[in-house]
């Protein structure tokens, strides 16, 4: 059965049409994952920040932070963290060897 639809005289094919992202990146995965609300509203703050989408600038922490490197700087206002200073995966781990004398 051919899937189709006329608007203003032209004619869509939608016989190979397929729900998704248009086209794939190579190297990339889609996930779904829950994420506290201060946390989303920090990243998006820093994205908006450095003219970026959200979600590259998640990806750029996750990436530093496995890399060893120092944890982006995720100052955020008060207002998004409820007066609270989010610390990168890098630092906290950091902060764990000090405290158990490594």
């Amino acid at each position: 059965m051919k899937k189709s639809v006329e608007d203003s005289g032209m004619r869509h094919d939608f016989e190979r049409a397929r729900r998704g992202a248009v086209l794939p990146s190579p190297g990339k995965t889609r996930v779904t994952m829950f994420l506290d609300n201060d946390v989303l509203a920090q990243f998006r703050a820093t994205a908006t920040r450095n003219g970026r989408g959200y979600q590259t600038e998640i990806n750029a922490f996750l990436r530093k932070a496995l890399t060893g490197q120092a944890a982006p700087n995720t100052d955020a206002p008060a207002k998004a963290t409820g007066g609270q200073r989010l610390v990168g995966v890098a630092g906290a781990a950091a902060r764990r060897k000090t405290s158990k004398g490594e």
